[in-house]
């Protein structure tokens, strides 16, 4: 089964959301002491690099017994935190799954077996690893006939329930919505390499061997629904513009 595990959590959270902008920090405590004079000095230097002129940042760092705020620059401002959300949902990951937590992914039946016959439908149930790729599965089904099942009479049910359906995050970009990073969520993916941009398809193309041929176009991890072009090239015989 493939496992992926979450990386480990920080003991402060900060989240900085593109880079810096003015706005002048402020901290709760009173009286400041020398690890929190040194903590503002330290994320007022980074805000201050030349690398983040003319961007946008927004900085609140809280300490996690206390409550208090130590840090705060433009924490009131919407900005899209883009990546540094992952801070957010990796701990929380971490502290409601534990760090180890394993994904799994199933399969079961409701069916009788006898010599190597499965009457009945097989259901391959998803748990939500985003990692899983066309080998898993296959390695699965290795596994399902390594136990002596060698025909199905019934459906191959591919179950998603253990998410809702909603498929896309309520505060994602509309336009976002056609490329990888913005693949729609569920609990049974497929990713089409070790990136594990899960529920794509990458394709290559390549020229044609001689002027006027078609490109050699092919596909990772290819379904009936994504399928080249057939005159990916208009010069090429029998297409618009061909010979």
């Amino acid at each position: 089964m493939h496992r992926r595990l979450f990386p480990r959590a920080v003991a402060l959270a900060a989240l900085v959301a593109a880079a810096a902008t003015a706005g002048a920090p402020t901290a709760t405590a009173e009286a400041p002491t020398p690890a929190l004079t040194r903590l503002n000095a330290t994320i007022d230097a980074i805000l201050a690099d030349s690398r983040l002129a003319g961007a946008q940042a927004g900085v609140v760092v809280v300490g996690t017994a206390t409550g208090e705020t130590l840090y705060h620059r433009n924490g009131e401002r919407r900005l899209v935190p883009a990546s540094g959300t992952k801070l957010l949902t990796s701990t929380a990951a971490l502290a409601l799954l534990g760090p180890g937590h394993r994904f799994t992914t199933d399969v079961s039946t409701d069916g009788q077996r006898r010599a190597g016959l499965l009457t009945g439908d097989l259901y391959l149930r998803g748990g939500g690893d985003p990692t899983m790729l066309a080998a898993d599965y296959d390695e699965l089904a290795a596994q399902v006939a390594a136990a002596g099942v060698r025909v199905v009479t019934g459906d191959l049910v591919a179950d998603d329930t253990r998410y809702d359906g909603t498929r896309l995050g309520p505060d994602w970009a509309w336009d976002d919505e056609s490329y990888y990073y913005a693949a729609q969520v569920s609990a049974l993916t497929v990713a089409p390499d070790t990136d594990y941009d899960a529920g794509t398809v990458i394709v290559h193309a390549a020229p044609a061997a001689t002027a006027g041929g078609r490109p050699v176009v092919t596909m990772t991890s290819p379904t009936p629904a994504w399928a080249p072009a057939p005159c990916a090239s208009g010069t090429a015989p029998g297409c618009p513009g061909g010979t």
